[in-house]
This record gives structure tokens, C-alpha cells and sequence, in this order.
């Protein structure tokens, strides 16, 4: 299956330029259902905030739906990549704990209803 975002040592940083994910890497695929959990202040909301575009992604690569997160513009951004599809899907959770990204194993298949 085709990766849908994907980042490779990425530094994720928070606005005031504070990382609080080091050389971050994530591979979503196609078809995934995915659960972001973490403690408060461990990044999480940074992680979704540079995958849409509020923060800039300072290091690594990024790629979200195809497009790079370096080079597209926030508004292009925001408007190309804001949707999910829900079917059967299989649920995944990515778990992030100081300054980590972990992926839990896949567990079983779910709906949205």
C-alpha cells in the first residue's frame, strides 16, 4: 500500500521553536486507521500542526498525499490534504512518549459508523 504521510528525521518543534519530537519518523499507509496518544506536552498536537501546515517542518522530510511538506504553501496545503475516508479500516496506534514515536501492533478490524 501506498504511504499517505510520511516523515523521515523530521524535528518537530512548537512555536516558539522548542522540539519536542527529535528526528521524528512516521509511515501512515492507505487504509490505515490510526490512533495519535501520548502525554500532555509530548507532541502530539505539534505533530498534526506541521502535517496541516501551522508549524513549518524545519528538518527531515515530509510528505503528505503526495505533496512535500517543505515546498507547499499553507493554504495549498490546508486545502489538499483535510480529508479521511472511513471504511473498514484497521485500527493502529502511534504512541508518543519522550520525545519518541512508537507504533502499537495492529489489533483487530473496525468500522466507522
Amino acid at each position: 500500500m501506498m504511504s499517505i504521510v510520511k516523515i523521515t528525521n523530521a524535528d518537530i518543534c512548537q512555536h516558539d521553536g522548542k522540539i519536542v519530537l527529535p528526528q521524528a519518523s512516521l509511515d501512515l499507509r492507505e487504509g490505515e486507521f490510526v490512533y495519535l496518544i501520548g502525554k500532555t506536552g509530548s507532541g502530539k498536537s505539534s505533530l498534526l500542526k506541521t502535517l496541516y501546515g501551522a508549524l513549518p517542518q524545519i528538518s527531515g522530510s515530509g510528505v503528505v498525499a503526495g505533496h512535500d511538506l517543505r515546498t507547499i504553501g499553507r493554504p495549498a496545503r490546508e486545502a489538499k490534504v483535510g480529508g479521511a475516508v472511513c471504511e473498514e479500516l484497521e485500527p493502529r496506534a502511534v504512541a508518543i512518549h519522550d520525545g519518541d514515536i512508537s507504533h502499537a501492533p495492529r489489533s483487530h478490524q473496525s468500522s466507522c459508523s
